[in-house]
């Protein structure tokens, strides 16, 4: 009886086991299908990746190259998708919406590269980042892990190093897009100038808000026209939207003196109202008409009575004219609209220009430590590191002025080897550089030039 009843209780754990087991298995795949991917732009997107810089992620391992991804695909709404090695993301199953791409590629993008790359220095497990910028020649990458470090770094590397790209399903919000021109003060009148048009719909004028005196919900004056006049030049600017998105209009206004005119484009469909600018402008008083003079009525001659033996004169009665009533001036409502909650706006300046553009401060001047020649007609150069340095320029001429100099650029080092012509005398500077953007390098100031005499 002993036995058999440790016979049962053995199979009853097996059994116990092999559910627990299947559960593991399953549940994973089961919050693929529950994941609900969260509504992010772009923009959004890259301004939360910039912002991870010099920051760390630790995972089972440590602070790897996955832990970043694993917080970005968390930031996206999409934790669960996020498992595996760097390697693995070549073929991870992928949220819905999310494609893999293996060329144009843009900020946001997940980087995955080739394993066991010898120029980028990738081992069997590869390596993954979060794409910034691209260029013709390669791009830039925020990373974690990279050369053994063990925070967030910007590095910049080679197509040839990487295996493909993860984009990510992201959301297109269009703000209206204008710009406010001119504002001119009359008489009792501004007229005001510019342009706007939305992309959720560009074949349909949009309304333009305009307040005397100040923002809206200020209290300030409020009138309503809209876009409609011929504009050429936005559809030179914006191909494809249209010529018709101008407004150029006259408003009557009860405010005089110096006064700020605030203009808005109010939104259709997705996204919210944009301010397209403010200015000040002078209204001077309206001009006071000068009274029509006075008629004066000549009474109409006395008629004599024709005296008739048999009937009494018949008099004929003086009539006055009718004065016709003055008519009052019509007054024009306040308009005074509640413009919806601007929330995440994209507000385009004068020049009708994208000014995505991050202002940073230039790296402080580089010191070359040493510049000697070697046996094999090499020049070993060495500088002092800059901290917030992301690279460095160096430049070698044999003039005095780096006429027909050369280039060359150095990423994560501070020192470089340069082949140069026997029997001839180099002169050598050094700068460095940092990212401001996805485009844009904020440089250094040159440091002092050296020189150094090739022999043979």
């Amino acid at each position: 009886m002993m036995e058999k009843m440790s016979s049962k209780k053995i199979l009853k754990n097996a059994i116990t086991i092999c559910l627990i087991l299947s559960l593991i298995v399953i549940s994973p795949l089961s919050n693929f299908s529950t994941v609900k991917v969260s509504a992010t732009t772009q923009n959004d997107a890259v301004n939360w990746v910039n912002n991870q810089l010099n920051k760390t992620y630790r995972g089972n391992y440590g602070a790897q190259c996955v832990d970043l991804i694993k917080a970005y695909y968390a930031y996206l709404g999409v934790a669960g998708y996020a498992v595996g090695n760097a390697c693995d993301y070549a073929t991870n199953a992928l949220p819905s919406g999310w494609t893999r791409v293996y060329s144009n590629y843009q900020p946001g993008d997940i980087a995955v590269f080739k394993t066991n790359d010898s120029r980028s220095g990738t081992g069997p497990y590869g390596h993954v980042g979060i794409f910034l910028s691209a260029d013709e020649v390669g791009f830039n990458v925020m990373n974690q892990n990279y050369n053994y470090q063990s925070y967030c770094t910007i590095n910049r590397f080679y197509y040839s190093s990487l295996q493909c790209a993860i984009r990510p399903a992201f959301t297109t919000v269009y703000n209206p897009q204008g710009c406010f021109d001119i504002v001119n003060g009359g008489q009792g009148n501004i007229k005001v100038r510019g342009w706007a048009f939305d992309r959720d719909n560009v074949n349909t004028a949009i309304k333009i808000h305009v307040y005397i005196g100040g923002p809206a919900g200020s209290g300030a004056e409020g009138h309503e026209i809209s876009t409609g006049t011929l504009r050429e030049d936005v559809n030179a600017a914006y191909p494809g939207v249209g010529n018709n998105h101008g407004f150029d209009t006259v408003i009557a206004t009860n405010r005089i003196g110096e006064q700020q005119v605030y203009v808005y484009a109010i939104n259709i469909g997705s996204g919210g109202n944009v301010l397209l600018g403010n200015k000040t402008v002078t209204i001077y008083p309206p001009a006071t008409p000068t009274p029509a003079p006075t008629p004066t009525l000549t009474p109409p001659p006395t008629m004599k009575p024709i005296v008739k033996p048999t009937n009494k004169p018949t008099v004929k009665p003086t009539t006055k004219p009718a004065i016709k009533p003055t008519k009052k001036p019509a007054v024009n409502p306040t308009v005074k609209p509640t413009p919806k909650s601007q929330g995440n706006k994209n507000v385009t300046v004068e020049n009708a220009q994208d000014t995505y553009r991050k202002e940073v401060s230039a790296p402080g001047i580089t010191t070359i430590r040493t510049c000697k020649p070697d046996k094999h007609g090499k020049v070993c150069i060495k500088w002092y590191k800059i901290a917030s340095a992301n690279g460095y320029q160096i430049q070698y001429s044999t003039k005095k002025n780096f006429g027909r100099k050369k280039t060359k650029i150095v990423y994560g080092s501070n020192k470089i080897k340069l082949r140069l012509k026997a029997n001839k005398k180099y002169y050598i500077r050094i700068r460095a550089f940092k990212y401001g953007n996805i485009k844009f390098k904020v440089y250094g100031k040159w440091s002092s030039r050296v020189k150094v005499r090739i022999k043979k």
